[in-house]
C-alpha cells in the first residue's frame, strides 16, 4: 500500500550494489573464496544460481565452487585441491565457526588458513533474500577486499 516508499527502498539497495560492483571493478587480482554454509564432515556451500554465489562475483572475488549448481555439498580433497584464499562461513550453530576451521586437522596447509583469512558472516542477512542483503555484500566485500571496502 506504500508503493512510493518501496521504490525507495528498492532504488537505495540499488545504489548500494551499484556501489560495491563499481569498487570491484578496480580490483585487477581476483581472490579465491570458499563460502561455507555446514561444517565439516559434510562441508557444504555455495555455487551458481545462488544469491551466495552472485555477492561473492559482485564483490571481485572467484567462488572456487563456481561449477557447482545451487547448494551441495563437497569433499574435503576437492576443497583443498582449490586451496582459497579466502574463507567466509555462515555457520551459527557452532560456538566459534572460525576457530573450528581455523583447527581443522589438514587444513594447516590452506592459503585462507595460514593467513588467517576465514571470516564469519551474518547468517540472518546472508542466507535470507531480504533488504537486508545489501548488509551482507557489504559484509563479504570487505572481508574479501579490506583493502577495497572501509
Amino acid at each position: 500500500g506504500v508503493p512510493a516508499a518501496g521504490e525507495e527502498s528498492v532504488a537505495a539497495m540499488e545504489a548500494e550494489i551499484d556501489a560495491v560492483a563499481q569498487i570491484a571493478a578496480t580490483i585487477t587480482q581476483r581472490r579465491r573464496v570458499y563460502f561455507e554454509i555446514a561444517p565439516a564432515p559434510a562441508m557444504w556451500t555455495v555455487g551458481q544460481g545462488t544469491f551466495q554465489h552472485e555477492m561473492i562475483e559482485l564483490a571481485g572475488g572467484e567462488n572456487i565452487f563456481a561449477d557447482l549448481d545451487g547448494w551441495g555439498s563437497v569433499s574435503d580433497e576437492a576443497f583443498l585441491m582449490h586451496n582459497p584464499d579466502i574463507i567466509l562461513t555462515s555457520v551459527d550453530f557452532i560456538t566459534d565457526p572460525v576457530g573450528e576451521i581455523l583447527s581443522r586437522p589438514g587444513w594447516g596447509g590452506v592459503t585462507a588458513v595460514q593467513n588467517g583469512h576465514v571470516y564469519e558472516i551474518d547468517t540472518d542477512t546472508s542466507s535470507r533474500p531480504s533488504h537486508h542483503i545489501v548488509r551482507a555484500l557489504w559484509d563479504i566485500a570487505r572481508a574479501i577486499y579490506p583493502e577495497y571496502f572501509q
